[in-house]
């Protein structure tokens, strides 16, 4: 293809597809041709929407603010896109609901400038060049789509029948309650319940409002309660953990009976890490369910086997929601109880969101590519992959592509800020780095002492001006300027980092923690992950964020740490500041192995006070709690074995396969 591979960079070959799709412009609206750019940005966006039939005109605020600022041309071929649709569904019947649903307010959140004077409000007037592109579009879409685009309308079709049919099984499930559960939960651990999200939300609601009858009039076996109190906490309601007394003797401990009970020991487990603090019971649970787990895993069939030890590696609370849900898709696969028809419904959606992130890489690609970094920045980490793996965890849901986008970007040119630092700049260049940072200005740009700064400054500050403008449009001008104002707390981060290394400094452990929570880049990703959430993400929001609440902190800390464990010893051999196990080590007297334990310590605790705000009633919306908390699975996932998955990234490689090359296979 002509461009820099990353080590996994090889899965880009969606690249190609775009040019030979629009080898020339055929979109116009001022006498200029339309940039391909654009065009790759408008269809991508045009799919991201679960939605994209008769409710189109809904997402189009979603469609103009991504990726194309500035751009009066794709605002026309955006246009041009809607009255494609026009004529898809039949004429001037879908034109009237358009005009009704955009309105004045639409029009001007796009912000068309001269094309504007082709809207009036008494009708839909685009210019003739767009209608033309509406027709053309129309008459070639068969002819001219790539062939992902065609498979992902295929399975959407697919997805659309099968939605309705798993949907009655869903209803149909809430005769019995513990049917319901079991159902609700397999949609969840096959990664398809995004498509039910209110309606498993009035079911699990109600089943918890009526949980005190619901337990006096069964006794629900061990399996069943563990799987109750998991699938309720983990959206949210907290049911009390003496649910399980009833599995214990009169000496405290848990039943000897119980020890047979496979199915309902793995239950156990797994419930067991929804504990939040003064929860004995759950913490005796994991001791006593992991012992036993261990050897059952020894003495099971291969399948169960298999599935055990996968939950010892990794529960499925913290688990990645897109990697737990492919694992389970296969597990699910070999169940005999299985329903067919759910799981066909689970691969075909699989199939079909992974076609939207194969494009979603390979713009990324793109963009990665034509900043030239690779060459201008040699010494910095090449991980455009690994990052949007990390912003394809958060949220992979087809309607987020912007959050991924945004995420990925602001991730890749921290990493690039991370590695100057840490790597190549003297301390003299950094202090000038850091000062032109919080000017935010291109004015500043003169005061920086090397060319390569420069071109990491002037993009950078191209990035700002594009959220900018983007936000600008939408009413929400406040979230760039929550977003920028991260990026500098983050650069400061680095900036005492690096003084304490030039100084030879080691701080105390309780010091570095401090400075540990904005380097941990937490706090860049959600602002930028809040960019395309604009129906949950308000000022109120960002305000939340930025005051650092228990959660929050929390989950920073649990970033930080965790890099620190796996990649301490080649830090110091880099000559890098103290990390988190030098600064314990010094300031307890500890040796680096008891270091290390009661770093692992605090983790465990910090996961109980993320699962603490996570129970209802919440202080933010429930659907951030849960893409900050997915933020924290990647970190497991990504330092969780012993290695750091970000500088070597080949611990990744499988996961990359398993997402985003190979689909799951179709079997008729």
């Amino acid at each position: 293809m002509g461009h820099h591979r990353n080590s996994v960079g090889n899965i880009f070959w969606a690249a190609e597809h775009w040019r030979r799709v629009f080898p020339r412009a055929t979109v116009t609206a001022d006498g200029k041709p339309e940039k391909q750019r654009g065009l790759e940005r408008l269809l991508l966006l045009f799919l991201s929407s679960p939605a994209v039939k008769v409710t189109a005109t809904y997402r189009f605020a979603l469609l103009q603010i991504n990726f194309a600022p500035g751009q009066p041309l794709l605002r026309a071929a955006l246009l041009g896109s809607l009255l494609w649709l026009g004529f898809r569904g039949g004429r001037s019947g879908r034109w009237s609901v358009g005009r009704r649903k955009m309105g004045k307010r639409a029009g001007a959140a796009v912000g068309y400038g001269e094309e504007r004077k082709y809207l009036r409000m008494g009708g839909w007037r685009p210019v003739a060049a767009i209608l033309t592109a509406g027709r053309e579009w129309r008459k070639r879409r068969s002819r001219d789509r790539p062939t992902w685009f065609l498979e992902f309308e295929s399975y959407s079709r697919k997805v659309e029948v099968l939605k309705e049919n798993v949907k009655d099984m869903l209803m149909a499930s809430k005769k019995d309650t513990v049917e319901h559960i079991e159902f609700i939960n397999q949609l969840c651990r096959l990664g398809v319940s995004y498509h039910f999200d209110d309606e498993i939300e009035n079911s699990l609601k109600e089943i918890f409002y009526d949980l005190p009858n619901l337990l006096e009039k069964h006794d629900f076996d061990l399996y069943t309660v563990s799987l109750l109190f998991r699938v309720l906490r983990q959206h949210g309601f907290k049911i009390p953990c003496v649910v399980f007394d009833k599995f214990k003797d009169t000496n405290e401990e848990f039943k000897k009976t119980i020890i047979n009970d496979v199915k309902g020991i793995l239950s156990l487990y797994e419930a067991s890490f929804l504990s939040v603090h003064g929860e004995q019971v759950l913490d005796e649970a994991l001791v006593f369910t992991k012992a036993n787990l261990e050897s059952s895993a020894t003495q099971s069939s291969p399948r169960l086997a298999d599935h055990i030890r996968n939950a010892l590696i990794r529960p499925f609370h913290k688990g990645v929601p897109r990697i737990e849900a492919r694992k389970y898709i296969s597990f699910y696969e070999e169940d005999e109880s299985r329903i067919d028809t759910l799981l066909k419904f689970a691969k075909i959606d699989f199939n079909r969101v992974q076609l939207l992130h194969r494009q979603e890489l390979s713009i990324l690609s793109r963009w990665w590519n034509d900043l030239n970094f690779a060459e201008e920045l040699p010494y910095a980490r090449d991980r455009i992959v690994e990052i949007y793996f990390w912003a394809n965890g958060i949220h992979f849901e087809p309607q987020y592509a912007f959050s991924r986008m945004m995420v990925t970007k602001y991730t890749k040119l921290v990493s690039l800020v991370d590695d100057t630092y840490d790597a190549y700049a003297s301390f003299e260049e950094i202090q000038h780095f850091t000062n032109a940072i919080e000017r935010c200005s291109m004015n500043a740009i003169d005061q920086l002492p090397a060319d390569y700064m420069k071109v990491l400054y002037r993009a950078l500050l191209n990035l700002f001006n594009e959220t900018e403008n983007d936000m600008g449009k939408q009413g929400r001008s406040y979230a760039s300027y929550y977003l920028k104002e991260e990026y500098k707390e983050v650069v400061r981060g680095y900036h005492a980092e690096a003084e304490w290394a030039d100084k030879c400094h080691v701080p105390t452990f309780d010091e570095y923690v401090r400075n540990g929570l904005a380097t941990s880049a937490y706090g860049v990703i959600m602002a930028a992950s809040f960019l395309g959430m604009e129906e949950v993400a308000g000022g109120e929001e960002y305000e939340w964020l930025k005051s650092n609440p228990k959660i929050i902190k929390a989950g920073k800390m649990i970033g930080r740490l965790m890099n620190d464990i796996v990649g301490h010893e080649d830090e110091q051999k880099r000559g890098d500041c103290a990390s988190g196990v030098e600064c314990y080590m010094k300031q307890y007297d500890a040796s680096e192995k008891k270091a290390i334990e009661e770093i692992q310590k605090m983790d465990v605790n910090a996961w109980k006070d993320i699962n603490e705000d996570c129970m209802r009633p919440t202080n933010a919306p429930m659907l951030l709690l849960q893409h900050f908390v997915n933020l924290i699975r990647v970190t497991d996932v990504s330092y969780g074995n012993d290695d750091d998955a970000f500088t070597i990234p080949s611990s990744l490689k499988d996961y990359v396969t398993l997402l985003y090359i190979e689909q799951v296979p179709m079997y008729e």
